[in-house]
């Protein structure tokens, strides 16, 4: 689920100010939402075989900013913290641009580590990369957004990120990150009775979603008992 109540720092075709509310929205190109083959802004000739293999990567426009996603990424989920970086490398060196990260992998600093080695070498520069992060559920309220965005941002050292999804529609309690980080599922591990602690966490999206879900519901009800 994209968070769009936030969106995201920068885009590849236009700058918006942090957190700022969407833009009106765009429609899509009337013929097709894949773009044109990927290009590459670094000069490392059509020999090199992982720019050869990125450009046969399709790509898929978001229907709002236009920016253009590639369709196959690699998950960094389960990736031991003690091989990110150089699994990072390896993956660009052999083509891969889009790379999905999340707070709750807890390797986003070894994830930031790759990214700063394979474009200081010259293969890629950040306009080559797509790069995802989800907000965890500890943080959906709106004062917490920015700061697991911020948190996210410093550990993969970057300046903005190309999608920021809502990893699960699930609000838990906060947990301040200066305490546990990532704060995982358990609000307090240590504690005598270890559970998840939900958080109720007022959204216009999701109050939406079950107004417009009771309604359904009520009108299915008079239906049935109707007929």
């Amino acid at each position: 689920m994209v968070c769009h109540r936030f969106s995201i720092l920068k885009t590849r075709n236009q700058n918006t100010l942090p957190f700022s509310a969407p833009s009106k929205k765009r429609e899509p190109a009337a013929s097709s939402t894949m773009s044109k083959p990927f290009q590459p802004c670094t000069d490392t000739g059509s020999s090199d075989p992982g720019v050869a293999r990125a450009a046969a990567i399709p790509t898929r426009a978001l229907s709002r900013t236009q920016d253009q996603m590639p369709t196959l990424g690699l998950g960094m989920w389960k990736v031991p913290n003690d091989v990110t970086a150089q699994c990072v490398v390896d993956a660009i060196s052999a083509g891969w641009r889009h790379f999905d990260c999340a707070c709750d992998y807890g390797n986003e600093i070894e994830v930031g580590e790759g990214l700063r080695q394979a474009i200081a070498s010259g293969v890629v520069c950040r306009q080559d990369l797509w790069i995802t992060s989800k907000l965890w559920n500890t943080y959906h309220s709106p004062e917490h957004v920015r700061i697991a965005c911020q948190k996210t941002l410093d550990d993969l050292g970057l300046d903005y990120l190309d999608l920021y999804l809502i990893h699960f529609p699930i609000a838990l309690k906060y947990v301040p990150i200066e305490e546990r980080y990532p704060p995982e599922w358990v609000h307090d591990p240590s504690g005598p009775n270890p559970r998840m602690e939900f958080a109720s966490v007022s959204c216009g999206l999701f109050s939406t979603f079950y107004s417009d879900l009771k309604v359904f519901s009520t009108a299915l009800f008079l239906f049935f008992f109707s007929s």
